[in-house]
């Protein structure tokens, strides 16, 4: 198994000074944050490794997917997805 979204995730939280997240459900915030890091994907033009993931119903919640990408990703790749996701956020 490869680097959890979620892991990009914690990076991408360590960026955001905003207490928006803090009044979303987890469901939600984690919906937002899939749909960020699939968008970040594409403009990440030179990643070392294979960018591809896959998801997994939560055993919490079925509606819930968890997502994971197939390689580990070395910790220049997961900043510099939450970078772009940071600029995504930005922009909203």
């Amino acid at each position: 198994m490869g680097t959890s979204f979620k892991a990009v995730g914690d990076i991408f939280f360590s960026k955001v000074t905003d207490d928006m997240y803090l009044e979303l459900t987890p469901e939600d915030t984690q919906r937002d944050l899939n749909s960020l890091i699939i968008n970040a994907i594409p403009q990440f033009e030179f990643p070392r490794q294979s960018l591809n993931y896959s998801s997994s119903e939560s055993a919490d919640d079925p509606e819930v997917l968890l997502y994971s990408f197939e390689s580990v990703l070395t910790p220049e790749e997961i900043n510099i997805i939450a970078t772009i996701m940071l600029h995504s956020w930005l922009q909203r």
